[in-house]
């Protein structure tokens, strides 16, 4: 008698920490700021979107077997392959849309057989132009609201790249006519000033730039805590976002601008983050990784077992999170969702437009890869 009442009272016991526990966790529990749309179902193997402009409306990447085509989405419309519209599908297994102007112009890449790369632009009206066909590849762009168009080529086996400006249709000068000892300058990033940002490799090392109209590539300083960096955009008011690696191999962040240098994106819960956009309000958008593995030691040791087993996945790399900072705090984007039995986890956010409207991609409780534009709630 006597045992079955101790067991009673810790069963008891255990109730009550349990219901305490989850009290909490729901006490603290942020409330929901977003509602979550899918990007589908297309009846695709996959979706990525890349970006999206001031309307909402949203480009990027989907798989289809082997074969990725580029597409547009809008409220109204729905899904257009724009692969097909292009004509691309018999001559191409690799295209994509990689930019989205506010006025609706779309930059789309594509590799055709025999190693031909092509940029193409396609303009509000759906006509095409081509903007740049031959052997070196479309690495980076940035497109300004405006239209401004930065691109990089890299040629297939040759170190030096060629970076090109286009504005109002027409082809400008090279980023290395500017600054001829530069041997690689990769642009990544233009505002509607025409202030370029990107990643390049002067013969003082390589790191992240800032090109003003006129100018040539400056490094951006107060960066030193980095042992190399990127800039990744930059938005009107001149804020530029980037990564770098640090001496433990993991990926920080940072935010700079000429006024304050560069402030880092701190996340001590995180062994690397990865900042993709941000907007004019200053607000940053992309993923971040963690593991249960705390300490490099810990991490090598899991994947000399991973081996020894045969085991792969993405725990072995460490879990991955879509997030948004603001006021370089870092929010977990799945936390600011209603609960939603269709998600099991929105992996990384890709860009964020002024209306604070956010899109990425994500994966689905049956497995599926998928994309997602989250909506502030009340718009």
């Amino acid at each position: 008698m006597r045992g079955r009442f101790r067991l009673a009272l810790l069963g008891g016991i255990l109730l009550a920490l349990l219901a305490w526990t989850t009290h909490i966790r729901i006490r603290n529990a942020p409330e929901p700021r977003y509602k979550i749309l899918d990007l589908g179902p297309l009846g695709l193997s996959a979706i990525f979107p890349r970006a999206l402009n001031e309307e909402g409306h949203i480009v990027g990447m989907f798989l289809h077997g082997t074969e990725s085509s580029g597409f547009l989405w809008t409220e109204k419309e729905g899904f257009t392959n724009l692969s097909e519209e292009a004509g691309l599908l018999t001559d191409s297994t690799e295209s994509q849309a990689v930019a989205l102007g506010d006025s609706g112009e779309i930059l789309l890449t594509a590799k055709l057989p025999g190693e031909i790369h092509l940029l193409l632009r396609r303009n509000p009206s759906g006509e095409i132009e081509e903007l740049h066909r031959g052997p070196d590849r479309c690495e980076t762009l940035g497109l300004a609201g405006d239209g401004k168009v930065v691109a990089t080529f890299r040629e297939m086996g040759v170190n030096r790249s060629r970076t090109f400006l286009w504005q109002e249709g027409i082809q400008g000068s090279l980023i290395s006519d500017s600054s001829p000892d530069c041997l690689y300058c990769g642009a990544n990033g233009i505002n509607r000033e025409g202030w370029i940002v990107g990643r390049t490799g002067l013969p003082e090392g390589p790191g992240a730039f800032l090109l003003e109209p006129g100018g040539v590539p400056q490094a951006l300083s107060g960066l030193d805590w980095l042992s190399d960096t990127i800039a990744l955009d930059i938005n009107d008011r001149g804020q530029v976002v980037g990564t770098g690696p640090m001496e433990s191999d993991e990926v920080k962040g940072f935010l700079w601008s000429k006024e304050l240098g560069g402030a880092r994106l701190e996340d001590s819960e995180a062994l690397s983050v990865f900042p993709q956009a941000l907007n004019t309000a200053g607000l940053i958008v992309g993923y971040y990784r963690y593991s249960v593995w705390k300490t490099k030691k810990q991490r090598l040791t899991l994947a000399r077992y991973a081996t020894l087993f045969g085991m792969r996945g993405p725990r072995l790399r460490g879990y991955a999170r879509a997030c948004i900072w603001e006021d370089g705090k870092r929010f977990n984007l799945n936390e600011l969702i209603p609960d939603n039995p269709d998600w099991d986890n929105l992996y990384a956010a890709t860009d964020i437009n002024n209306s604070g409207r956010i899109i990425g991609h994500g994966l689905l409780r049956t497995g599926e890869s998928r994309g997602f534009l989250l909506t502030p709630i009340g718009q």
